[in-house]
């Protein structure tokens, strides 16, 4: 597998079967941190009997749980935080289908030799009956939805956890693998012809993480409100712009036209000190 390390996080969860479930599902396709955001249950009786493997169990038994999302945030420090949701609105802009986010995902890694660098990503799902919260979601950096019929569009959460883990673990040790194994013999073959030259490639990019872009947030605010740049509710939605660029191999027409109109904004506004124009 490549050195992405993967935390799959379940908010609100209102029933311990589906988390032994989800458990011995980690265990088919090799995921191993499970993470409960303030559980809503108790008993874990059920839970223990779905795990039903011994790898299952031993996932289940070794979740670990936070009280609340930013005591996980600040606690587990991921890279890049993907939610999955059905709903779509004014404060859910899905990005992609997870098929085409996870393959693009990987593409990147491929392309900009990010493949012998740690970083987490976590892989956030909702409670069984309504799903993520906007507060929760608003704290997410993509949103994806798993394509399904419209007339029948809801997965139970152990079966939307199913088609996650299965599709990324196909990508890694099936396509992702044949690739390095690719490269590998291509690397190898440069060095035969270039005789005494001994080289590797090193990955010179340190990762951010969810702490180190609030910071950068926190700063482009504050000197965005010095200089009146931001109207109405742009504050948020200038959060939700860039966390979507900074975590995705790709950008949309929509994401770069907003872009440019927030740069624009900084180009052109007025040179000012604290209290005086210019």
């Amino acid at each position: 597998m490549s050195n992405v390390k993967y935390l799959v996080v379940i908010v609100e969860n209102e029933f311990s079967g589906n988390v032994g479930s989800i458990a011995r599902l980690m265990g088919n396709f090799d995921f191993n941190r499970l993470i409960l955001v303030n559980p809503l249950w108790k008993d874990e009786t059920e839970g223990k009997w779905m795990a039903h493997t011994d790898l299952g169990k031993r996932i289940f038994e070794n979740r670990v749980v936070y009280k609340d999302f930013d005591d996980f945030l600040f606690n587990e420090k991921p890279h890049i935080v993907v939610a999955f949701t059905r709903r779509s609105g004014k404060d859910r802009e899905i990005s992609s289908n997870h098929k085409e986010f996870f393959q693009n995902f990987y593409n990147s890694i491929m392309e900009n030799k990010l493949n012998n660098q740690n970083f987490t990503v976590a892989l956030i799902f909702g409670k069984e009956s309504t799903g993520l919260e906007d507060s929760i979601i608003q704290k997410c950096e993509k949103l994806l939805y798993i394509p399904t019929n419209p007339e029948s569009p809801s997965l139970n959460l152990a079966q939307a956890v199913c088609i996650i883990l299965s599709e990324i673990y196909y990508i890694e040790n099936i396509q992702y693998k044949n690739c390095l194994i690719k490269k590998d013999h291509e690397m190898k073959e440069s060095k035969k012809i270039v005789s005494g030259l001994n080289f590797e490639v090193e990955s010179i990019f340190k990762l951010a993480t969810t702490k180190d872009k609030e910071k950068f947030f926190e700063e482009i605010i504050e000197a965005s409100k010095r200089k009146k740049l931001f109207i109405r509710n742009d504050v948020e939605k200038f959060k939700r712009l860039f966390n979507r660029i900074f975590t995705s191999p790709y950008i949309t027409k929509k994401d770069l036209n907003l872009l440019k109109k927030y740069l624009m904004r900084f180009i052109f506004a007025p040179l000012i000190d604290e209290n005086k124009k210019i």
